[in-house]
């Protein structure tokens, strides 16, 4: 995996969908206006936690009670799914065997 930050110029979809885990919070955010307030450049992670910083439980939150955020779309953006066929052609090209 590569050490660089992905972008918000490399988000796959047109929409992104940032949700937090312990409470209601969610929204939907067309990509295109995030890269054209905030810069293509601007790392994925840098935006989230962005939104974050306006959670209480982000900026002070306890070890049990700390905001969720997160965008669940990264999970299996950049790298295939385990067990599908993208999966094992990068796990290949990456020099481990299966």
């Amino acid at each position: 995996m590569s050490d660089r930050y992905r972008t918000l110029r490399e988000f796959k979809e047109p929409f992104m969908e940032i949700e937090c885990s312990t409470c209601d919070r969610k929204g939907r955010y067309k990509v295109s206006r995030l890269i054209e307030k905030w810069g293509g450049d601007m790392p994925i992670h840098s935006f989230i936690a962005s939104l974050g910083m306006t959670c209480p439980r982000y900026v002070r939150g306890h070890a049990r009670e700390r905001c969720g955020i997160g965008c669940q779309q990264l999970i299996y953006m950049f790298q295939g799914a385990p067990f599908s066929e993208e999966y094992r052609q990068q796990q290949i090209e990456g020099g481990e065997k299966n």
